[in-house]
């Protein structure tokens, strides 16, 4: 491999590999049970929004804590962990570095939004966001992965937690655990020109556009310590940044 390559790349030959030997994607079962987990505190996430004196802010908070799902970067166990206590951690402390500003100003002009999903468990953190935003009538692309890859959300997961309730659910085609865009669909690199707003969730979809040929808002937990020194923040913080690159 180039050692130039993206981490998302290196990472789909690797786990390529694994599912070759293995027979199975050994991550399919975990990733049910995490949708199922979600699910039953979905509503309590809605509620959270509804009474929060900032539900934008307050839905930006919960999808980011949802990106703690991440069975590649950590040994997580969602049975045992506490996810309304992680919310109301997180709901109470701010993003360490933000365009929350930009956001909404880009937010009021945008009609279609394109939203890159990244894990089994976090889509049900980010179909509050995106039931928020279809609320002040945007239209949704929901973006998911073109195959099984660790525990990336695929159409299957999108359809057993009813994100195609407020969005259009798609196939990006990509065969990585990231958005890498020459490995995606004609059609998905289309919608990704051409919407007016980018929402890319993830420590991994980040490390394959963070050069894209356009603006991207990102949103997730910074995972390890060298995109904690590249970004200069801290590790496990919180971050929602706009690419530098302008549409």
């Amino acid at each position: 491999m180039d050692i130039k390559s993206s981490p998302p790349h290196l990472a789909m030959a690797v786990y390529g590999l694994v599912e070759k030997y293995a027979g199975i994607n050994p991550f399919r079962e975990e990733k049910k049970k995490a949708n199922k987990i979600a699910l039953n505190i979905y509503p309590q996430l809605v509620e959270m929004i509804r009474r929060s004196s900032d539900p934008l802010l307050t839905a930006l908070k919960i999808a980011a804590v949802g990106n703690i799902i991440d069975l590649g970067a950590y040994d997580f166990d969602i049975e045992n962990f506490d996810l309304i206590e992680e919310i109301n951690k997180h709901l109470a402390m701010d993003f360490y570095t933000h365009n929350l500003v930009e956001f909404q100003a880009d937010l009021e002009t945008a009609q279609t939004i394109l939203y890159i999903g990244d894990n089994a468990g976090e889509i049900v953190f980010d179909k509050a966001l995106i039931k928020l935003l279809r609320s002040r009538d945007k239209k949704i692309i929901f973006a998911v992965r073109g195959k099984p890859v660790i525990n990336d959300v695929t159409l299957e997961d999108a359809e057993q937690v009813g994100i195609g309730q407020y969005a259009e659910v798609i196939d990006s085609g990509v065969p990585a655990p990231g958005c890498i865009l020459f490995l995606c669909s004609q059609e998905f690199q289309q919608l990704f020109q051409h919407s007016d707003l980018v929402i890319s969730k993830g420590q991994g979809n980040f490390e394959a556009l963070d050069n894209a040929p356009r603006s991207v808002y990102f949103l997730f937990k910074v995972k390890c310590k060298v995109l904690s020194t590249n970004l200069s923040v801290p590790q496990d913080s919180m971050v929602f940044i706009k690419s530098n690159l302008k549409s």
